[in-house]
């Protein structure tokens, strides 16, 4: 029965919670001749961005279950079995415990891990710094904040519960961030993207990414990132580059009479 369950919501493009998931396809098989053809274009894109001396830009973050799976191993409680893929929804399941992973010789600890790890442990309660109720306070997300404080002291929470907290407090995240980007960074963005320098306040002095590279070891550049113009504005760094972005475009076909 659920091999025939799993079959129609192949057939029918549904997820596994029943959402509507259409599968992607491009117009074109070969990016090369498209450009040729016409099918396709392409455009330079400018892009912003502002980081640490240490991560260059969000983009560095993986996502939360990529994370999972590099520092992380789910298993059974009763059988030792590990969970292969694991993700953020099993970490709710009664019969499943998180440990850190074994990394071998060659995994490299990168600012990115070294940042992301303790929230992570404190989130799984691998570790008890306060890091996650203090950033849930700083949005406002006191219910949850409450909820961890509970769990860390040994109170059984539902996934119910637990998971209406979460829904809350991500839309208090989300506003949070919006109102940083709002009242800080898009203006400077916008300023940056409209005049091609930075602002007559801000001083500082123009870098190439092997200059930057040089100055702040940690950064990683990616290779549009590689062309780009880096400005070091106290602890953070703007950076500033180009990238081929590609769009279709609609070829009109003519109808003879």
């Amino acid at each position: 029965m659920d091999y025939l369950i799993k079959l129609r919501k192949l057939k029918y493009y549904l997820s596994k919670n029943t959402y509507i998931n259409f599968p992607t396809t491009n117009e074109y098989t070969n990016i090369r001749e498209a450009l040729v053809n016409g099918t396709l274009d392409s455009r330079l894109s400018y892009k912003i961005d502002i980081g640490s001396q240490d991560i260059l830009n969000l983009s560095k973050f993986p996502s939360a279950n990529k994370f999972l799976n590099r520092m992380y191993r789910l298993y059974d409680k009763e059988t030792g079995e590990i969970i292969m893929k694991p993700n953020f929804e099993m970490v709710f399941n009664e019969n499943l415990a998180v440990r850190h992973r074994l990394l071998s010789s060659r995994t490299k600890i990168t600012k990115v891990d070294e940042f992301m790890k303790p929230i992570f442990d404190d989130f799984l309660g691998l570790d008890q710094n306060g890091i996650v109720v203090d950033i849930l306070k700083k949005v406002g997300a006191d219910c949850l904040a409450q909820l961890f404080h509970e769990k860390h002291t040994g109170k059984q929470i539902s996934k119910e519960e637990m998971v209406a907290a979460l829904m809350a407090a991500n839309t208090k995240l989300e506003k949070y961030v919006e109102n940083i980007y709002q009242d800080k960074i898009s203006p400077l963005v916008f300023y940056i993207g409209c005049t091609g320098v930075l602002p007559a306040q801000i001083k500082a002095k123009t870098m190439t990414a092997e200059e930057a590279a040089a100055k702040y070891p940690n950064l990683q550049f990616s290779k549009n990132e590689q062309e780009g113009t880096f400005f070091a504005v106290d602890d953070s760094i703007i950076s500033i580059y180009a990238k081929t972005e590609y769009y279709s475009k609609l070829i009109s076909v003519g109808i003879d009479n």
